[in-house]
């Protein structure tokens, strides 16, 4: 087991790629520290985890109050000493331009998907004693932007630049920093995004046009590179964005659609 013994904190774990990366580092060895606002998919997540005869922690919290996170990490603390791997994951999306999005949507959107990614450092880095990986989750349509999600598309390309930053502050502590680009994928929030559009069905045929590989990417396919990334098989890599897209990003395939709005 290539994490065995190591304290991973995985933000948004109550679904998608959260849950399936705490699962696939609890596979190998690792300690997933659950974290989300989601209770009932909290303790599902922890009972998939027991039933690989594995221990988790499970903390329910908002990553976007810091009051929350600096209780999080307090936890954690008291019960390992440590944080060897953290996987800043958690993440909403809601569709709409600069004009037609709200305030208070733009607000939450930034700091769900943002703001956290700084509380949870802030909190967290000071706990890697021992060195460590922290992998936050960007997008696609973070490097590339699209069309009415402009408040997540702002957030997301924060999150690639802010990777950066912290790979530079802490590489001379052990630390490494990578951004985890993923395409589009079948996850509880993609759904979700899915389900504003005028016609739900026609929207997802047309993200599985746009992906090369013509079709959306598993929960578990994006965990396996978050493993590589908190592991010692990626030593030498940080600050880096490791897109895992189905060949989005290498340019985006054209397909008019007048009833998608994203």
């Amino acid at each position: 087991m290539k994490l065995e013994g190591r304290i991973a904190v995985v933000t948004g774990a109550a679904s998608g790629i959260g849950e399936a990366s705490a699962r696939l580092l609890a596979a190998e060895g690792a300690v997933p520290v659950l974290v989300d606002v989601d209770p009932d998919g909290l303790a599902a997540c922890s009972e998939r985890i027991a039933g690989l005869g594995r221990e988790s922690l499970v903390v329910r919290t908002d990553v976007s109050d810091s009051v929350e996170v600096e209780q999080l990490f307090a936890a954690v603390r008291e019960r390992f000493g440590r944080v060897d791997i953290l996987f800043n994951n958690a993440g909403i999306a809601v569709l709409g331009t600069v004009v037609t999005t709200p305030e208070e949507v733009w607000d939450r959107t930034l700091a769900v998907n943002l703001k956290s990614v700084y509380l949870c450092c802030r909190e967290g880095i000071p706990l890697m004693t021992r060195g460590g990986s922290i992998v936050n989750t960007a997008s696609s349509w973070g490097p590339i932007a699209a069309n009415n999600v402009a408040a997540y598309c702002a957030s997301k390309a924060g999150v690639v630049n802010l990777t950066r930053s912290i790979a530079i502050d802490f590489a001379q502590h052990g630390i490494r920093a990578n951004c985890l680009v993923p395409g589009t994928t079948d996850t509880q929030m993609v759904r979700a995004l899915l389900a504003q559009q005028p016609d739900p069905e026609r929207a997802a045929a047309y993200y599985e046009r746009m992906q090369p590989i013509r079709r959306f990417a598993s929960p578990e396919e994006i965990a396996r590179a978050v493993v590589f990334l908190a592991s010692d098989d990626a030593s030498y890599a940080t600050g880096a964005t490791f897109a895992i897209d189905g060949g989005y990003g290498a340019g985006r395939v054209a397909f008019e659609d007048a009833d998608v709005d994203v």
